[in-house]
């Protein structure tokens, strides 16, 4: 253990907090590969017995992330101490060995302290903690990078950690705080990484304490909005009701839609190349049009809609017979956009509007999720496939720097990873794709959608995994999307997902089973060890299931909801240990009744899967147990707002035909 074992803790929690962790480890994440230690302890302190001359500084100019840093430290260190920080901004304030200064981001005090700030510290959410003399200096990178070196340090010191909306560890009642020597330097592995979850999405707070560099959605994600959308959006870009109007001649442009259904672009304008020019220019002047109506958004897609159609026009079908897929013309039609837009970046107009995290995103999915490359037996690498003749007239099939090769390998099984021989279809194309790319980006599933949102799904033996091979690949946006239209919890241990992925995509090497250690302790507390048993086993068993009882239970969509899969045995075990769970928190009704309706709630939220099997599979409607059952259900479904239990299908209208006749 480190600086936790000298805190005195308060032998009561307050709501959504415990105590002193069992081990604290040396970082909390990232690729940044430390000395031997990175903090060496002083015999100073920043606070004794209780006392502090500390001050945060905070520039005169702070921008939304170095304020709020300084509000979560004054906010988290005095739940921890009961000890108030008081801030100043930096004006007039410089560098003295004895200053006492708890500085955040670039703050006069910074620039005074001959203080070298790293190269690695530039990238976006990176961030850098350094002492010098008696002040310890947060250093971030672009955007949120000082917020994540602040929550880094208030892990180390107080042993702070979010692991949920409700729920995190902080120690209590500390009266000493070592001053230490830091060299502390870390960055996420996937800079562009979106938190999915609704409560992630809406709640920035709770987002970036986790680590989530950004959150998907219209207000926290990167992605800009084409008409309200950020991806499928091709007709949103060139409407069709713009475009395809006979009625307005000089805009008529039919030959812009796939033939014969006009439910994607033909990207090759039909073959008609002076047709086709106009359309890129128009194509880009309307992305234009979204930029400057949302100027901090970073990324812009050019993605084919939701359809499974592509163009059998002349032009395309030759292109598809050369190039053995639709993606070919989708490259050089981005490619030409992205020039258009970078040109006008240049400009007196656009200078305003250009951010070097600008990215445009070309998404292959449905029937352009091959891209144009083969494999070279001789070099034993993917290479996009050359064709002379059209590199000369639309360039290579390459999507140039800048442009992100944007995927989504929705049919693979996400129970095992990409790399396992039963995804060699999405292995291949995701290395076509990634050989036609400087940069990739993913989109990955974490749940069953055609199923049941109510059961579990182990993407868990599989997560790390596909983070690292699609790290190593390059990519560094990635989002994986779990159950749609939760608005509070999520059943099958989803709130562990969330945390982990949230990790994972900090630092894909991370230990993996320690976060998990750090997640049951943390958000079940005494009653950790009985989940813990109850998450083993279903993992457990879930490889049974993969391996003999429904060997496609990895897909997305696969047919979960049926009895054979889940014996009653195994049901009636798995509630044991939530049994013996509830037994665990009992204390907490009289010691403590915040952190008990905070355990009831998680406990509940995992317990609403078995008592959905038992109705669904094993008790007959009309007997007492069965409306015990189902009560309990409908209890632990609205205590935690579960309110899906399928994409579109609300858990409510199924509650309600439970009480009907």
């Amino acid at each position: 253990m480190k600086k936790c074992i000298s805190f005195l803790l308060g032998a009561v929690m307050l709501f959504s907090c415990v105590a002193c962790q069992k081990e604290t480890p040396t970082s909390s994440g990232g690729n940044y590969v430390p000395p031997e230690s990175d903090e060496q302890i002083t015999d100073k302190y920043i606070l004794k017995n209780g006392v502090t001359d500390y001050k945060i500084v905070v520039p005169a100019d702070a921008d939304e992330y170095e304020l709020m840093a300084r509000d979560e430290l004054v906010l988290l260190f005095s739940e921890a101490t009961g000890v108030t920080l008081s801030s100043v901004v930096d004006t007039g304030l410089t560098y003295s060995a004895g200053s006492k200064y708890l500085s955040i981001g670039d703050t006069d005090v910074l620039d005074s302290a001959d203080i070298t700030v790293l190269e690695e510290v530039t990238g976006k959410g990176a961030f850098q903690i350094t002492t010098k003399g008696n002040s310890i200096f947060f250093i971030g990178g672009r955007e949120n990078g000082v917020l994540f070196g602040v929550y880094e340090w208030l892990f180390r010191v107080l042993n702070f950690e979010q692991f949920s909306y409700d729920c995190y560890t902080l120690d209590k009642a500390v009266t000493d705080i070592s001053l230490y020597d830091y060299n502390v330097v870390d960055s996420p592995d996937y800079p562009n990484y979106m938190a999915f979850t609704n409560y992630m999405m809406y709640d920035k707070t709770t987002r970036l304490r986790m680590k989530g560099v950004n959150g998907y959605g219209t207000e926290s994600g990167l992605q800009g909005l084409v008409d309200g959308n950020t991806s499928h959006n091709t007709l949103k870009l060139l409407n069709p009701a713009v475009y395809d109007n006979p009625d307005d001649p000089e805009n008529y442009h039919p030959e812009w839609y796939n033939v014969p259904e006009k439910s994607q672009l033909c990207y090759m304008a039909q073959g008609d190349d002076e047709s086709r020019a106009v359309m890129i220019e128009e194509a880009a002047k309307n992305m234009i049009y979204y930029i400057k109506q949302q100027p901090k958004k970073k990324i812009w897609a050019i993605s084919n809609m939701d359809d499974h159609r592509y163009c059998r026009c002349d032009t395309c079908n030759e292109l598809r017979e050369v190039y053995g897929c639709n993606t070919a013309q989708q490259i050089w039609f981005v490619n030409e956009v992205y020039d258009y837009i970078m040109e006008w970046f240049e400009t007196d107009e656009g200078k305003p509007y250009y951010s070097p995290d600008f990215r445009m995103q070309s998404s292959f999915y449905e029937a352009y999720v091959e891209a144009p490359a083969e494999y070279n037996e001789e070099t034993g690498e993917w290479q996009p496939i050359v064709v002379p003749e059209y590199e000369e007239k639309y360039g290579p099939v390459v999507l140039k720097q800048g442009i992100y090769g944007h995927i989504a390998p929705i049919f693979a099984n996400w129970q095992v990873p990409l790399t396992d021989p039963v995804n060699i279809t999405y292995y291949e194309q995701i290395m076509k794709m990634q050989a036609c790319s400087y940069e990739i980006d993913l989109w990955i599933y974490a749940t069953n959608f055609g199923g049941n949102y109510l059961y579990p799904f182990d993407n868990f033996s599989s997560m790390q995994a596909n983070y690292q091979f699609l790290y190593e690949q390059g990519a560094r946006m990635l989002l994986d999307e779990t159950q749609n239209g939760q608005s509070g919890g999520m059943t099958g241990f989803h709130m562990l997902k969330s945390y982990l992925s949230n990790l994972l995509a900090w630092d894909v090497y991370a230990d993996q089973n320690e976060l998990i250690d750090r997640f049951f302790d943390g958000y079940f507390l005494d009653a950790a060890e009985d989940m813990r048993k109850f998450f083993d086993s279903y993992l457990n068993f879930s490889q049974l299931q993969m391996n003999g009882l429904c060997p496609g239970i990895g897909g997305y969509v696969y047919p979960i909801n049926k009895k054979e899969y889940w014996p009653k045995s195994v049901i009636d075990t798995w509630q044991g240990y939530v049994d013996d769970a509830m037994l665990k928190i009992e204390k907490y009704k009289t010691l403590d009744p915040a952190t008990y309706d905070m355990l009831y709630k998680h406990i509940t939220m995992e317990r609403v899967f078995l008592d959905y099997c038992y109705l669904q599979h094993y008790i007959k409607k009309g007997n007492v147990e069965f409306e015990f059952i189902r009560d309990r259900f409908t209890e632990g479904v609205r205590l935690n707002k579960i309110e899906s239990m399928r994409y579109g299908t609300l858990v409510e209208t199924y509650i309600q035909s439970l009480y009907e006749d």
